[in-house]
């Protein structure tokens, strides 16, 4: 909360001015649409309050065991499938319907993605990478934070953030063998990475999970969305976050 917290708001509110500037012409409701809308009881949409009930529990139980996943020993991905087994036990749903909703395409998507990752990792690609971001940043502890939070941007622009992520931590991890590192020691480099990763991974339709999925959906609702057409939002917002967080890994850890 104390090192991602700041970056989040401030780059929120970046976000929604960015978004006013853009769209704030065309996001307009005509008064009959505005009459509907307020005419509709959100508790009429409920159809079935017991399940409702279960799956809210359900929700709370799998979130406090991915907070608790280190205490528990168990991963994330246990407890993810566990908590929509559970569900779709005690709440009588038919597997069937469960399964035609899930996004097949998306999962494929991201499982090449990691394959690809696993090989980069093999074949010693990490390790060259290491090196190089070293000898870019010189024997500077603060450049080399600086140079993660943009090279971690480009790069999840380009490759999800996950996968991304997943390489990169090798590559933090092993970096005190590497370089000397003073003051707060390899912490401003964890926070360069998931500042880095997670907002340059806006920038384009797939350097973010949350960016696939919605796209294919709203590819199935009737409206397509180009890459091109994201990048040319998403390239702006992703520079605006990642100069906010860069500022701000300066003044939290190197002024």
């Amino acid at each position: 909360m104390t090192n991602v917290a700041p970056v989040s708001i401030i780059s929120m509110g970046a976000l929604l001015v960015l978004l006013y500037v853009w769209f704030h012409r065309d996001v307009v409701a005509s008064e009959a649409s505005r009459r509907e809308i307020m005419s509709q009881r959100p508790a009429e949409a409920i159809k079935d309050r017991g399940l409702l009930i279960k799956s809210g529990v359900v929700l709370g139980l799998t979130v406090l065991g991915f907070l608790l996943q280190d205490v528990i020993n168990v991963r994330p991905a246990f407890v993810a499938v566990t908590g929509a087994s559970v569900i779709v036990l005690i709440g009588r749903v038919d597997p069937h319907e469960v399964l035609r909703s899930v996004e097949w395409t998306t999962l494929a998507f991201f499982t090449g993605l990691f394959i690809l990752v696993g090989g980069l990792v093999e074949t010693g690609v990490t390790t060259q990478l290491q090196e190089r971001l070293v000898d870019l940043a010189g024997d500077s502890d603060r450049s080399l934070a600086f140079l993660i939070v943009w090279f971690s941007g480009v790069a999840s622009a380009i490759v999800d953030n996950i996968p991304f992520t997943a390489t990169m931590v090798q590559v933090i991890d092993e970096l005190p063998s590497v370089v000397a590192m003073k003051g707060e020691g390899t912490s401003p480099l964890w926070w360069a990475l998931a500042m880095g990763a997670d907002l340059g991974g806006n920038a384009t339709l797939v350097g973010a999970s949350a960016n696939v999925i919605v796209v294919s959906m709203a590819r199935a609702n009737g409206y397509p969305i180009s890459f091109m057409h994201f990048l040319k939002y998403g390239a702006v917002i992703s520079v605006v976050t990642l100069v906010i967080s860069t500022a701000f890994l300066w003044l939290r850890f190197y002024l």
